[in-house]
């Protein structure tokens, strides 16, 4: 078993739209359950009741009623004439069957050949047969159409979600050349406009694939592969179901035809650079709730997807223009990362400096860099900025804790002796702390002569 359960590109604000239209979704197929199991109980009854006759008048004919072909062919169009014992009994059980089918709420809400309206076009993007139906399309909707709101907006996004859902339907309706009054239900369509909007713009975006086998003992795990490989493996498998099983109970053209409309018009939106000058502007505009322009963005999706040198690349010279907040930790990650220490405790220094009496944000920094298991690259400059501030939110543990680690790196230097004294002066003594103060009292360097004078005095009053 193998599943898609999310992918490595980021938002930059609430995906309205597309969470109105799963709870929308969800919404209606709870509201239409009773409708739906009624409908199903008429059908199977009239088609039970049709299905015998049919059989049993087979078997008057002289026909293998057990011949699954025969049967088939039979149930479409009866073998039987007027004045045939069965013939009233065959007519009116055929109404009987397609009248239940005519009111199925799927053949009400559904859109089909003999029921195309914009009505139907509309409600049949959110009628589902079952909750595996559901879950399926809303699953994909969740994976995947944030990110494509995210690109072009609320507005704009709706649209295309509709128009995807509506030129799907039609070329479903123009595939069905047997039965006029089979129905489409279902956000498949649109949904499938969605994925192949994202293989264009986000074909380098890794979404990532949940495993689990039964060999012999379970075997699961994750792994990550690049939209641009898997999006367009599903969309040949679509092709091949459409093909190889055209009665099928699953609307594959209807997946092809919104995937092809998603591709295109993502396409054509950037080859005639509509969406660059009119689209991304405002949509920029109004997801920039973090200060960030639009390569610091990039530069934050970088990071997040581990490219840390175009993250580098994006986020430092932004930085030296103007120091925004919301890409400073995945900027100096990235430096780190790469190696480039020296210039990573640097920016760090110069930032945190700057930032040092907004407590909320020296708070948030620490925070970050201890999620990202980044903190040892920070100097001790910084490091004493957040143990003050941490010491003042009433965080004692950590503030120790960062504490201690200078006085053992710093040790016998100038910083490390204001370090521990700070410590003794402030309460924000650390287990250990008496001897490791010994130890500085026992350097004899002339330098910091008046500093152990001090760091004693300090050491004595708590005694």
């Amino acid at each position: 078993m193998i599943f898609p359960i999310g992918n490595t590109k980021s938002i930059r604000r609430l995906p309205f739209i597309s969470l109105t239209l799963i709870l929308l979704n969800i919404i209606i197929f709870v509201v239409m359950q009773p409708y739906t199991e009624k409908g199903n109980e008429t059908v199977y009854q009239s088609y039970s009741e049709y299905l015998n006759l049919v059989a049993e008048n087979m078997e008057l004919k002289g026909m293998d009623s057990f011949d699954a072909e025969i049967l088939a062919e039979e149930f479409k169009n009866p073998t039987v004439s007027e004045g045939d014992s069965l013939y009233e009994a065959l007519v009116n059980a055929k109404n009987r069957f397609d009248k239940s089918n005519e009111n199925h709420i799927f053949s009400r809400l559904g859109v089909s050949k003999k029921n195309l309206s914009i009505i139907t076009l509309m409600t049949s993007m959110f009628v589902h047969a079952d909750i595996i139906h559901l879950l399926g399309n809303l699953w994909f909707l969740f994976l995947l159409g944030f990110n494509i709101e995210d690109i072009y907006g609320r507005l704009n996004y709706l649209i295309f979600y509709i128009l995807s859902g509506v030129v799907s339907s039609f070329l479903f309706i123009a595939s069905v050349s047997q039965d006029p009054q089979i129905s489409l239900i279902g956000a498949s369509g649109a949904i499938s406009g969605v994925m192949g909007a994202f293989l264009v713009k986000l074909y380098k975006t890794k979404i990532k694939f949940f495993y689990w086998f039964f060999p012999i003992k379970p075997l699961y795990g994750t792994f990550l592969v690049y939209a641009g490989f898997s999006l367009p493996v599903w969309f040949l498998q679509q092709i091949f179901e459409s093909a190889s099983n055209p009665t099928s109970g699953v609307a594959f053209v209807a997946h092809v035809g919104g995937f092809l409309f998603g591709v295109l018009t993502a396409a054509a939106l950037s080859a005639t650079k509509i969406e660059e000058k009119f689209i991304s502007p405002k949509v920029d505009e109004a997801s920039n709730l973090l200060g960030m322009n639009r390569e610091e963005e990039d530069g934050v999706s970088a990071y997040l997807e581990g490219d840390y040198e175009r993250a580098k690349r994006l986020l430092l010279k932004n930085f030296e223009k103007k120091k925004t907040y919301s890409s400073f930790v995945p900027l100096f990650v990235s430096l780190a990362r790469l190696g480039d220490e020296a210039l990573a405790r640097k920016t760090m220094d110069v930032y945190v400096s700057e930032v040092k009496n907004d407590s909320a944000k020296i708070k948030e920094i620490f925070e970050d860099l201890k999620d990202s298991d980044s903190l040892s690259f920070v100097s001790n400059f910084s490091k004493l900025i957040f143990a003050k501030t941490l010491r003042n939110s009433k965080d004692m543990d950590s503030a120790r804790e960062i504490i201690k680690s200078i006085c053992e790196t710093e040790k016998y230097s100038v910083f490390g002796y204001k370090t521990i004294i700070m410590a003794y002066e402030e309460k924000i003594e650390f287990e250990g702390i008496d001897s490791l103060a010994e130890e500085y009292l026992k350097n004899e360097d002339e330098k910091t002569t008046e500093l152990r004078q001090t760091l004693l005095r300090r050491k004595n009053e708590k005694r």
